[in-house]
């Protein structure tokens, strides 16, 4: 779920900018809410392009089957922690750079939990190169 969460960060920022909301307080359970509803329900929540549009009923069944409390406060500080570099970013339009920043901020807070995160870590760690490299094959133009 880590991944999924990390995915999330670039829609994240256009419902904050879409709804006029601020990021943590309204625009961030707003997403929640679509995760445990399985679908967009604001503006903004289908991300700020076509190939970020969150897969919400797949999400809020990962969610059903899972606890993601850990990726959740994972993902929490990770963008918080990193809120004007992603501002920038996502001004920028550079919205993989965004998923990039977050997962691996993400997986480093992961690895700092001790010893049993090194695994989910380091798959966490491919996935995102594996994305990366996937997102600029088929966005060349762009980069």
């Amino acid at each position: 779920m880590m991944m999924q969460y990390a995915k999330l960060t670039p829609t994240l920022w256009e419902i904050g900018k879409q709804e006029e909301v601020d990021l943590g307080n309204i625009a961030w359970p707003m997403l929640e809410e679509c995760i445990r509803k399985g679908k967009a329900m604001y503006k903004g929540a289908n991300g700020p392009i076509e190939d970020l549009v969150p897969d919400y009923e797949a999400l809020k069944k990962i969610r059903e089957k899972e606890s993601c409390d850990e990726e959740r406060r994972f993902f929490i500080k990770a963008w918080q922690g990193k809120y004007k570099t992603l501002c920038e970013l996502f001004r920028d339009r550079k919205y993989l750079d965004m998923i990039v920043l977050v997962g691996g901020e993400m997986a480093r807070l992961a690895a700092t939990e001790g010893p049993e995160e090194r695994e989910r870590y380091e798959r966490h760690k491919r996935e995102l190169e594996e994305l990366a490299k996937k997102w600029k094959a088929e966005h060349k133009a762009e980069h």
